[in-house]
């Protein structure tokens, strides 16, 4: 398992910015990512005494995309990722694994991306 400083809804991973302040390596990320293949992803769903989400809508940063990530674990459960698409992703991240607290805002942005998008709007 590996640790991060935020993750998407999408399953992309920030592991080294902080206020777009480079940070100091999380889990040794930066010595594994040449040879990663797939990452298997866990962090708290809160920080600063739970004043902010660990999940966001989009990462400031990206170390690793949705391609490298297959699991995510954060205190609130499990999100299995493999085989899964961006629609599919987002929905089980808010269900599985966002703190109950950030849940019906991350979902109201999920929904509202996908009234607006302009691509494919079939709902999963």
């Amino acid at each position: 398992m590996n640790g991060c400083v935020e993750f998407d809804l999408y399953g992309n991973v920030n592991s080294t910015h902080v206020n777009g302040t480079r940070s100091s390596t999380v889990s040794g990320f930066r010595r594994l990512r040449p040879k990663l293949v797939h990452l298997d992803l866990y962090h708290v769903s809160v920080a600063a005494r739970g004043d902010i989400s660990c999940v966001v809508p989009m990462v400031s940063h990206v170390d690793h995309c949705e391609h490298d990530v297959d699991v995510v674990v954060t205190e609130q459960g499990l999100a299995d990722l493999r085989g899964t698409s961006p629609k599919q992703r987002a929905v089980q991240i808010i269900d599985k694994c966002v703190h109950p607290e950030y849940r019906p805002m991350l979902k109201d942005y999920y929904f509202r991306a996908l009234n607006h998008s302009r691509g494919n709007t079939r709902r999963t």
